[in-house]
């Protein structure tokens, strides 16, 4: 990068071109894992196990197939279980003139031996790398996450020592997931971040951009396998390289897949928040209440009023824009605002709306469906139940 600076010289102005590194910070990895294992309680959590099989419920990740298919967390109770997060934040004002110019691509990291209630907390998520968004889209996101997947394969094949009662072990640990939104999900993962130049869409499956229109179930789809997606990105340094890109919707093989038994085809698991309440939930909600204005069943003062009224015990939402039903845009929300008006939508307003209207029984299935999808314990006849849910609501359009 190249940077211009101003000097004066013989009365004028005379233009120097000075040579400026483009950097990024990294905070070790390993040296975090030393440092924070010496607080008692990381040392409870880690000697503590919580994965559960005992009453056939799903606790949390660990309870799960992937979990148990891993050589390393399957066969080590301790292993360090880490759980990666991207995303790009804006520093100033999203408005203003400057936006994107001191945009910044962060990377975290939590333990996931750590219980879930406590896995949110500030003193749970360690900052892991930070860097200019515009060099990290110039030199790649690979170039960014390389000294993170280094330490994780130190870590995966060396340990690193922790004392612990005063006797030293040896702990070693893998990646257990990267968690990203949809968009920073496929740029970690060296998949197409635009569905418009794709074929296939999915990080995890082969479905097409005309199939997802009616393919709503991993059965139905044919999914990414480690050996198939490795035969796909070795075809890109073909000459038919930009056909089976936007065939397989792939742009590179991501260096994530240097971990060992980590595969991108598996360890980025989809966003629940973007997917539903920042995707499904407001526009399903925003249709609802052109819907029940139009049919006269309230209006969106009487909703505002029990809003503003009602005393809630989570992120109260925010009252709903009078416009909507003007524009026909989606409710705007927070995740969290919006996760709570779904849940009290009901009790807010239901004694206006008929029992029996169609419209109203399809939100309730939308609703029960989010229920689910965020419930802190699964059973195996609970997912069940929930495909024969999903199979109801789409039978609805």
């Amino acid at each position: 990068m190249k940077q211009t600076s101003w000097i004066n010289q013989f009365g004028g102005y005379k233009r120097r071109k000075v040579l400026k590194k483009d950097k990024f910070y990294y905070i070790s990895l390993l040296d975090s894992l030393t440092n924070i294992l010496k607080l008692v309680d990381f040392q409870t959590e880690v000697l503590n196990p919580h994965n559960s099989n005992v009453d056939e419920q799903l606790h949390d990740f660990c309870d799960g197939t992937i979990f148990h298919s891993h050589p390393l967390f399957n066969s080590d109770p301790y292993a360090l279980q880490i759980v990666a997060y991207y995303d790009a934040i804006e520093v100033v004002n999203p408005l203003g003139s400057y936006v994107r110019k001191h945009k910044l691509g962060c990377m975290f990291y939590f333990l996931a031996n750590v219980r879930p209630q406590y896995r949110s907390t500030l003193k749970t998520i360690q900052l892991v790398a930070i860097g200019k968004y515009e060099d990290i889209q110039k030199h790649g996101i690979d170039e960014f996450m390389a000294p993170f997947v280094d330490d994780i394969m130190t870590l995966y094949c060396n340990g690193i020592k922790v004392s612990i009662a005063g006797i030293d072990h040896i702990l070693h640990g893998g990646l257990l997931a990267f968690l990203a939104d949809n968009l920073a999900a496929h740029l970690v993962g060296g998949f197409k971040q635009s569905m418009s130049f794709a074929l296939r869409i999915c990080r995890e499956c082969m479905i097409t951009r005309e199939q997802s229109q009616s393919l709503f179930f991993e059965s139905d789809c044919v999914i990414r396998t480690p050996d198939t997606h490795f035969e796909q990105c070795a075809l890109l340094a073909g000459p038919l390289s930009e056909h089976h890109s936007t065939s397989y919707g792939i742009t590179r093989l991501s260096i994530l897949e240097e971990i060992p038994s980590f595969s991108v085809t598996s360890g980025l698991p989809h966003d629940i928040m973007h997917d539903l309440y920042e995707g499904v939930v407001p526009y399903h909600l925003s249709l609802l209440l052109n819907y029940c204005v139009h049919e006269k069943f309230f209006t969106l003062e009487e909703l505002n009023q029990r809003i503003g009224a009602t005393d809630f015990l989570n992120t109260k939402p925010c009252l709903i824009d009078p416009n909507i039903c003007r524009t026909e845009s989606k409710v705007k929300q927070s995740a969290s605002q919006m996760m709570t008006l779904c849940r009290e939508f009901p009790l807010l307003i239901a004694d206006n709306i008929p029992e029996n209207d169609p419209h109203w029984q399809e939100f309730l299935l939308l609703l029960k469906i989010c229920s689910i999808a965020i419930a802190p314990t699964c059973t195996y006849d609970l997912i069940a139940y929930l495909r024969i849910i999903i199979d109801e609501y789409l039978s609805t359009f």
